[in-house]
Parts: structure tokens; C-alpha cells; sequence
């Protein structure tokens, strides 16, 4: 993790873990990393509400910019049971890095979905086409 982040050794980070759901429906399996001077900001009870995307706003940071991946893996047990798929289905791994205004990362997610229930859609534009 502290590579990610360009960190010191001793930094230390939050390591959250949520299920997002929609209509009481398990849709993500978010697991989000940032360093523990920005998530001493948040409470338990906050933390179990909207996006952290949203907190991080709320607490005034700015993406700039990010880096996604997108790949597969197969659901373990743990996930399994929360996203309620079979042990070794497909899932759809997402991870991304956000970086502020000065381009330094301040945080970091995975999150695994079925590809029964989520598509990744994206718009091109004649600059994601080199020549």
C-alpha cells in the first residue's frame, strides 16, 4: 500500500470494508484504503453511510485525477456470502487511486461486483485513440 501512496514506512492507513447494496440488493464489495490523517476524520457511523467519495468531498478534497484497472477475479468465501454468488464465481475487480490537485494519492479502492448485476460502460473520445 505505502508504494501506491509514494509513503514513509511508518505511515499507517485505514483499511475500511462495505457492501453497497441497491434495493436491499448486494451490488459491491468495496474494500478503501487512505492514510489515517485523512480518516481520523470520519466516524464508525459515518463511514457505514454514504460513499466515502461523498465524505471526501464533504471534507473538501478535489480529484483531479485517477487511475482505474479493471480485471476479473473469483469470489472467496467471504465474498461470496456478502454479494451472495457461489464460492469461485466471476466477479468483475475494479481498483482505482485518486489523486488531489497536487497529484498525490489519498485513496485507494477495490471493489468486486457480478457481472449479473454490473457493466463497467466508458465514452471514447478521439484522444483515447493514439496514432
Amino acid at each position: 500500500m505505502r508504494s501506491l501512496f509514494n509513503s514513509e514506512a511508518d505511515q499507517i492507513f485505514q483499511r475500511a470494508v462495505r457492501l453497497r447494496s441497491m434495493h436491499n440488493l448486494p451490488i459491491f464489495y468495496v474494500v478503501t484504503y487512505v492514510p489515517q490523517d485523512i480518516a481520523r476524520r470520519f466516524t464508525r457511523k459515518e463511514m457505514s453511510g454514504p460513499s466515502l467519495y461523498k465524505l471526501l468531498r464533504g471534507e473538501g478534497f478535489n480529484f483531479k485525477a485517477g487511475k482505474q484497472t479493471v480485471s476479473a477475479a473469483l469470489a472467496d468465501p467471504t465474498i461470496a456470502a456478502a454479494l451472495d454468488v457461489e464460492v469461485g464465481a466471476p466477479l468483475l475487480q475494479i481498483r482505482r487511486i485518486h489523486f488531489n490537485e497536487r497529484m498525490q494519492p489519498f485513496e485507494y479502492l477495490e471493489m468486486l461486483a457480478s457481472p449479473a448485476l454490473f457493466e463497467l460502460q466508458m465514452t471514447l473520445g478521439s484522444k483515447d485513440f493514439p496514432i
